[in-house]
């Protein structure tokens, strides 16, 4: 029987060998947009977050899941998101103000990598405010 080393190709390093690369991210500063606080904290934006922080990355979250909103609050996202999906050109609203945290966010701290995942109310015009305060940064 052949052990997991001796099966491993030679131009790639066995996982747990001295050569092998635990953290590839490790230095790496990363602004992750992503609704982690919902479905209390059982979904797969809490499953990336941590992913990314275990491949050594420091991450920053700016939450995007929504607190919970008044009657008349829910009313009215629900029916711009409804107009929204239909193809009018009505914004979705931004009940957690995630743009304006995620640009205070990249204003304190130049990133490496900026994550933007189910980012419905970051717009074209954020994520240009985001490439000029974080020139270098790769926008996922």
């Amino acid at each position: 029987m052949l052990s997991p080393a001796s099966s491993a190709p030679a131009d790639r390093p066995v996982s747990g060998s001295p050569s092998a690369s635990p953290s590839p991210l490790v230095g790496s500063k990363v602004l992750a947009i992503s609704p982690v606080g919902g479905y209390e904290g059982n979904n797969t934006s809490v499953h990336r977050v941590r992913a990314l922080e275990s491949l050594g990355a420091d991450v920053e979250v700016v939450d995007t899941a929504p607190d919970e909103a008044s009657a008349l609050g829910r009313l009215r996202y629900r029916i711009r998101h409804r107009l929204f999906l239909r193809g009018l050109p009505v914004a979705v609203p931004d009940l957690t103000h995630s743009a304006e945290r995620a640009l205070a966010a990249a204003r304190r701290r130049h990133y490496d990598i900026v994550w933007l995942e189910k980012a419905l109310t970051i717009g074209p015009d954020l994520v240009l405010e985001l490439r000029r305060l974080c020139p270098r940064a790769k926008i996922i």
